[in-house]
């Protein structure tokens, strides 16, 4: 009967394991599946992101007409023209003046400190004056212009897909037309409509056609319809292929409302294929982002487990959103929001081994801030809570083992954080330092679970590790060579720190076999040295060179890695060409 051969099949496959396990004495070397190929990273890394640029045309200032060496004392100020901060914070900067005998520098002098005031919060094209008046009783006025956006003008060049109406909604849900004119807001606008795909801005505000307000002229240009790139690395799982080819191919503000289609592949030939098809568009006025996407991935596992004829895939569909909360060049902060109805299957000796369903949402901050700190530097970081739900029922034998052994079946949390800080020392000479994060709250299946080696600890191969919680260290040095002809030439030498608990619980039996003081805890550590040749917008070049620290608590009795080698040197390369 069917139910019969499915179990028989099961057990084969099951006992091919252990055998294997057996004879070549290894430890986690367990065949990947759906889940665990779905960390793998399969994206190159994104190109950066051009700040818009922003000039200002001063307007010019009233001047005060007084005889020559008048002196006046200055009783008391009254302020005019504020509607940003009230007269009494005002008039509160002055008190300094007050029963000074005071020329015409010494009133300038006064009302040169409510500009300052003002353009120390934001308001950089306020200003304050002394209007026409009779001075001689000492009770003086100064009147602020706070300066109010008059208009917002555009000039389209080139083959500007994108809509007016689009980019002034983005830059009205930032600074609206009338409102007095603030750094932040006008600096926010123009960061939204340059984030849109493809989009480049430059600004200018000048005077207004009415006394005490400017226009905003933005020139928008905008860039190909279809970009993309092409790259190649090495950080596929030994198992499906440790060289890989991908693609990606951007269709950038087709519909002239700022979204964009992606479509990536990547593949390590027979072993491994994925695809991911993604469109995002921003909605509303406050820069709010909506994508939807699905990636597919198929795989087929060779070398060691070639004779179990292990297939799987996974199928994932995703809704996510992007807010920007605070945006500008120098501080940024998003929340996140994502949610993802997965499909991951396993197959061996022609048998379904698993079938599983996982939906999860995630809920996040992540941002950055520049500072002049030392010779300046870059801190950025994360912060995502998860919570999902996995069903096994697809596959009755695989769920009955799972409620006798680790219980990942039913609802879940974790959370996920990151924090790096890039330091610059000179012109040549950088430092950077990143450690990133994973707890949960109970066992997890492999698709969630947090990963040393590869991309992180970059001394052991990709998957090396994989544990319901863990923590990830990397610090590194980086030299930019001077005179370098063909874009920038950066050497680094590094150090990498991971440790990772397999379990959150644990249960009778679970070491594996013939290794029973298996470990549920320990780290990986490593140090190297890479080579790093780019140019903004045209190719990259990264490769580096690892070895151990120490030795691998989870090494199996012969002393081999998860990939069943106990190779000591490491060797990584990730080549992206753009276009």
């Amino acid at each position: 009967m069917e139910p019969n051969f499915k179990v028989s099949r099961l057990s084969q496959s099951l006992g091919f394991i252990f055998a294997l396990g057996a004879t070549a004495a290894f430890a986690q070397v367990t065949p990947p599946d759906a889940g665990s190929l779905s960390t793998t990273p399969v994206a190159p890394p994104a190109a950066p992101v051009k700040s818009p640029t922003f000039e200002v045309q001063q307007q010019i200032r009233p001047a005060l007409v007084a005889p020559g060496g008048v002196k006046v004392k200055a009783l008391s100020f009254k302020i005019s023209g504020n509607t940003a901060f009230p007269e009494a914070t005002l008039a509160a900067l002055l008190n300094p003046f007050v029963g000074q005998d005071l020329d015409l520098a010494g009133l300038d002098q006064a009302a040169g400190v409510i500009s300052q005031y003002y353009r120390s919060q934001g308001y950089f094209v306020a200003r304050a004056y002394l209007p026409a008046q009779e001075i001689a009783s000492g009770n003086l006025e100064i009147a602020v212009i706070e300066g109010r956006l008059g208009a917002v003008k555009f000039n389209r060049g080139g083959t500007t897909r994108l809509a007016d109406a689009r980019a002034e909604s983005l830059l009205a849900g930032a600074a609206p037309i009338g409102a007095p004119i603030k750094e932040q807001n006008i600096e926010r606008g123009l960061m939204l409509l340059n984030d849109l795909p493809g989009v480049d801005v430059k600004s200018t505000l000048i005077p207004g056609a009415t006394p005490g307000s400017s226009d905003l002229v933005i020139e928008t240009t905008e860039g190909a319809l279809l970009t993309g790139s092409v790259d190649l690395d090495t950080y596929g799982n030994k198992y499906t292929g440790t060289v890989r080819v991908g693609g990606t191919l951007n269709v950038n503000d087709p519909l002239g409302i700022g979204d964009q289609f992606v479509i990536r592949g990547l593949t390590s030939g027979r072993g491994m294929n994925y695809g991911r098809l993604a469109y995002s568009a921003p909605i509303g006025d406050v820069g709010t982002k909506l994508g939807l996407a699905y990636s597919k991935m198929r795989y087929k596992l060779g070398k060691d487990f070639e004779p179990l004829n292990a297939t799987g895939q996974s199928s994932v569909y995703s809704i996510y959103a992007v807010q920007p909360i605070v945006r500008s060049r120098n501080s940024n902060l998003y929340g996140t929001g994502t949610y993802d109805n997965k499909r991951l299957t396993d197959d061996q000796l022609g048998a379904n081994v698993t079938d599983k369903k996982v939906g999860v949402y995630g809920l996040g901050l992540t941002g950055d801030l520049r500072d002049a700190i030392g010779g300046g530097g870059l801190t950025a970081g994360g912060l995502t809570y998860s919570g999902g739900n996995l069903n096994l029922g697809g596959n009755a034998n695989y769920a009955a083992n799972d409620a006798l052994t680790a219980r990942t079946d039913g609802s879940y949390s974790k959370v996920n954080y990151n924090v790096s800080r890039l330091q610059r020392v000179d012109d040549a000479w950088s430092v950077y330092a990143a450690v990133s994060g994973q707890t949960s709250s109970k066992n997890l299946d492999s698709s969630e679970k947090f990963v040393l080696g590869g991309l992180g600890v970059r001394a052991y191969p990709q998957g090396e590790a994989s544990g319901d919680s863990g923590t990830l260290v990397n610090l590194e040095a980086r030299y930019n060579v001077p005179g370098f002809d063909f874009g920038n030439l950066q050497l680094v030498g590094f150090y990498d720190y991971g440790s990772i608990k397999l379990h959150k619980s644990t249960w009778a039996g679970w070491q594996p076999v013939g290794l029973p003081n298996f470990p549920n805890t320990y780290s990986l550590s490593g140090v190297g040295f890479g080579v790093n040749v780019f140019k903004e917008g045209d190719y990259s070049l990264r490769s580096s060179v690892a070895w151990k620290i120490g030795s691998n608590p989870a090494r199996d009795v012969l002393g081999r890695d998860s990939d069943s080698e106990s190779k000591n040197l490491r060797f990584w390369i990730q080549l992206t060409k753009q276009f």
